[in-house]
């Protein structure tokens, strides 16, 4: 009878706790989870448009580890793949800058993936679609609570619509000042005025580092300098708004990067791959 007596009550502790551990378990997180400073992922990358091209293109993945300090690793060309450790939070930024120095694909942990107590399969996939937006937050991680309050997917969906396509034809600094006081809305989420330029190369195919972006790249065959390979054509480069825009020719190996300006006034360097690589 004594027995009986003992297992009994122990027998509802082991009940009782299993209950909380399933509840636990299906709820995804915990008290005691949330003090966890880190979450274990593993992130993809999606293609560039230069990848599609046949350039080797090499990543630079960027991440706040768990006391917050951004962490950089290097993954080499035809690797798109890598486990990382990341600062367990909301909207919690992760960048990976094709070349290390494209416009970058990216993805916020636990607002793009479901992050549960037990399990390990944990991918966060970085697209380039939320690369403007996570790159907002990395740059005002900073204010980390202010940043876990914005909605990631209204974001992403209205610098879509005000870019015309192209959410990075807008203007971060009046974004990130919404941000950081609390108020941001879809009013703050604004364009910019783009400019054009006209420059002497030596080659008339360029495909832009930027995947979205919607401006004209014409050639002007009437400024041929002459028939023979390399020769020079004036191409003009339209719907470039402030900021580096980054251009690759397949033909010539060249890499192009133009500088605009908020006054419209453009400037260029052109050379090769290597080149920038080593910068």
């Amino acid at each position: 009878m004594q027995s009986v007596l003992w297992v009994q009550p122990r027998s509802r502790l082991t009940a009782a706790v299993m209950f909380i551990l399933y509840c636990v378990y299906i709820s995804g997180c915990s008290a005691v989870f949330d003090l966890m400073p880190r979450v274990r992922l593993r992130v993809r990358i999606q293609k560039s448009a230069w990848q599609e091209a046949g350039v080797p293109v090499s990543h630079l993945l960027v991440y706040p580890d768990e006391s917050g300090e951004l962490q950089r690793l290097f993954l080499p060309a035809g690797v798109t793949t890598a486990v990382i450790e990341v600062q367990r939070g909301y909207n919690v930024p992760v960048l990976a800058y094709p070349l290390g120095r494209l416009p970058p694909a990216g993805g916020c942990v636990s607002s793009h993936i479901q992050l549960k107590l037990i399990g390990t399969d944990k991918v966060l996939a970085l697209r380039h679609r939320y690369g403007p937006a996570a790159q907002l937050l990395q740059e005002l991680w900073q204010l980390s609570e202010r940043c876990q309050t914005v909605c990631v997917e209204a974001l992403v969906t209205e610098m879509e619509s005000e870019g015309d396509g192209d959410p990075w034809n807008c203007d971060f600094d009046r974004i990130k000042g919404a941000i950081a006081r609390g108020r941001l809305n879809r009013l703050h989420v604004r364009s910019m005025d783009t400019t054009a330029i006209t420059i002497e190369l030596p080659a008339a195919d360029w495909i832009p580092g930027n995947c979205f972006f919607n401006g004209a790249i014409e050639v002007n065959q009437e400024g041929e300098t002459g028939a023979e390979a390399g020769a020079q054509v004036l191409v003009r480069f339209s719907g470039l708004y402030p900021g580096r825009h980054v251009f690759f020719s397949p033909t010539s190996g060249l890499e192009l990067h133009i500088y605009a300006d908020k006054k419209g006034d453009c400037r260029y360097v052109c050379d090769s791959l290597a080149h920038f690589a080593s910068q």
